[in-house]
């Protein structure tokens, strides 16, 4: 780093000879201070780079929640008695004998929405709204993919979802899921995204 040499000079007045006023210029180079000064505060800033990114590396290695360090963590703490709730539901003797049968209704739900969905787009698009073979073929697919998914409704529900999943069904899944423990059950069920907010998931 190139720094400009800063002089101060300084001129110190001298006793009067023949009633002339001599004066010497005093000249201080200051690039010396000026360079130990950048040193300092560049090894203070490395300091605090060092610690900052160990205690990011420790806290993901250890796979500790970071919401504290980003104003997050109220949002965090608030969740803990929602966890603590949700895994005593599911440590529950009545929530193991009844999950079997929640999750295919789960999936049955599901897929029932999707299907009714897919129906009601193949109805839109109608045959006069077939233009070429691409279309015709989407609309075999289509058509054989709601004949199979009604196939397997009743005994395969978990299979006849699997034929309309996608990015974020998950979410839609947890909904269901929760929707159906409280309405039919009366349990309170907090679905994963209620419980990490500050995660993304899809």
């Amino acid at each position: 780093m190139h720094f400009k040499n800063i002089c101060l000079t300084l001129h110190q007045s001298k006793k009067t000879y023949g009633g002339i006023i001599k004066s010497r210029p005093i000249t201080k180079t200051l690039s010396t201070t000026v360079m130990t000064r950048s040193k300092r505060r560049t090894t203070i800033f490395s300091i605090l780079v060092i610690i900052i990114v160990g205690t990011v590396g420790v806290f993901t290695c250890l796979d500790l929640d970071l919401s504290f360090l980003f104003g997050n963590g109220d949002r965090y703490h608030a969740t803990e008695p929602l966890k603590h709730h949700n895994d005593s539901v599911e440590n529950s003797k009545r929530y193991k004998e009844i999950i079997p049968e929640v999750m295919k209704e789960v999936y049955r739900t599901y897929a029932r929405k999707e299907i009714e969905d897919a129906e009601e787009h193949l109805n839109r698009m109608g045959d006069g709204n077939i233009n070429d073979s691409t279309d015709m073929e989407y609309t075999h697919s289509e058509r054989e993919k709601i004949n199979t998914a009604k196939s397997l409704l009743k005994k395969e529900p978990e299979k006849a979802a699997e034929l309309y999943f996608r990015m974020g069904t998950c979410k839609d899944l947890w909904y269901i899921q929760k929707s159906i423990l409280k309405d039919r059950y009366g349990i309170i069920w907090y679905t994963p995204e209620e419980l990490n907010p500050n995660t993304t998931y899809d």
